[in-house]
Order: structure tokens, then C-alpha cells, then sequence
């Protein structure tokens, strides 16, 4: 982080410097910092899902869905068989009341991982809908 900070103090233009800021101040937890560091990175220099994923379970754990299921969606659209992505955004779109597209990407994340972390209680969010 230290050299990242000094990297961007002498050229803030680096966008890998800013996104390397973006993805450990998110880890950290750090919604604000994360989401600054993340603004300075073109769309385009972005080719890992985790800054999106990371930013999007800090918005969902902080009450924010709309917020939330706008970065599950950019996780995706980077990468498409991201199952982690769809059970968050499933997630998401459930509290936001809209039950078929929850029903669909919690769904879909099974389908791309159906022993994973989030599978069992993906099926049960999913048992409880019907």
C-alpha cells in the first residue's frame, strides 16, 4: 500500500497503482477509500472481477443494494461463470423484492458451482421462495 501511495503521489495518472490501492483498501474493508481508489481506474484496465465483487458485498453488508447489485453486475460482465457473483447479486436482487431475477442468478450460481461455498445456502434461499 505504502508504494502504491507513493507511486500515485508522484504520477496520478497510474491507474494499475490505483487499482492495486482499490483492491487492498476494499479488502480491508475500506467501502469509501475502495470506491475512491476505484474511480481513478478506467473501465477497461479492469480485467479481474474482484474489485466489483469486493466493492458489491461491502454495499450489500452496509444496506445498499441498489448500489450492490450494479457491482455484481460489472463482476459478471468480467466474468461470466463467476458463481460467487450471482449468489451475491441473487442475494441482492432478493431483498430488493425482485424474486424471479433472485430465483435465476441464485440458480445460476449452483449451476456454476454446485459444491461450493455458497451452494447449500443458495438451495435453501431458493427452497424458501417456492
Amino acid at each position: 500500500m505504502k508504494y502504491a501511495r507513493q507511486t500515485v503521489d508522484k504520477d496520478p495518472g497510474n491507474q494499475s497503482a490505483w487499482l492495486m490501492i482499490s483492491e487492498l483498501e476494499l479488502q480491508k474493508g475500506n467501502l469509501d477509500a475502495g470506491q475512491q481508489a476505484l474511480s481513478k481506474v478506467s473501465e477497461e484496465k479492469i480485467t479481474s472481477p474482484a474489485p466489483y465483487l469486493n466493492l458489491g458485498i461491502l454495499f450489500y453488508n452496509k444496506k445498499r443494494p441498489a448500489e450492490a447489485e450494479e457491482n455484481f453486475s460489472k463482476a459478471i460482465a468480467k466474468k461470466p461463470d463467476l458463481a460467487e457473483a450471482y449468489f451475491y447479486r441473487g442475494l441482492t436482487r432478493y431483498q430488493l423484492k425482485r424474486t424471479a431475477e433472485a430465483k435465476a442468478d441464485l440458480e445460476k450460481s449452483i449451476e456454476l458451482d454446485p459444491s461450493g461455498k455458497d451452494a447449500e445456502t443458495a438451495k435453501e434461499i431458493l427452497g424458501s421462495m417456492k
